[in-house]
């Protein structure tokens, strides 16, 4: 909240991103903080706790990445199709490459381009 005061910042483009371990902290926190968090993008992550109930009046939408050699990535898509059935707005990208790297600059373009539009979706 501090950062937001500080810096000029469209409020409907705040996202938070984990990738790994670090991805339950994104969802923790996005579905937590709806009022500051408009999308998460979560990398690598399976989502182990139930989510809350969607709440129109404060979207969230979600970019979910599961990778090919990952043997998590069926969890991660399960976790795309159950937060659709509780109308989450969500994208979900299988990508391959060595899932113990980012993903490579496409992806990360294609983030940047979803990120961008987030006011506008």
């Amino acid at each position: 909240e501090d950062f937001l005061k500080k810096y000029s910042l469209d409020r409907r483009r705040v996202a938070i991103h984990g990738l790994g371990s670090s991805g339950g902290l994104a969802y923790a926190l996005a579905f937590q903080e709806r009022a500051m968090f408009r999308a998460a993008v979560v990398i690598q992550t399976v989502l182990r706790l139930p989510p809350p109930d969607n709440e129109p009046d404060l979207p969230l939408q979600l970019f979910l990445v599961g990778r090919e050699q990952n043997p998590l990535y069926k969890g991660v898509q399960a976790n795309a199709d159950a937060l659709r059935k509780l109308r989450f707005p969500v994208v979900y990208r299988l990508l391959s490459g060595d899932p113990a790297e980012y993903p490579a600059e496409p992806a990360v373009a294609e983030f940047a381009r979803w990120l961008d539009v987030l006011d506008r979706i």
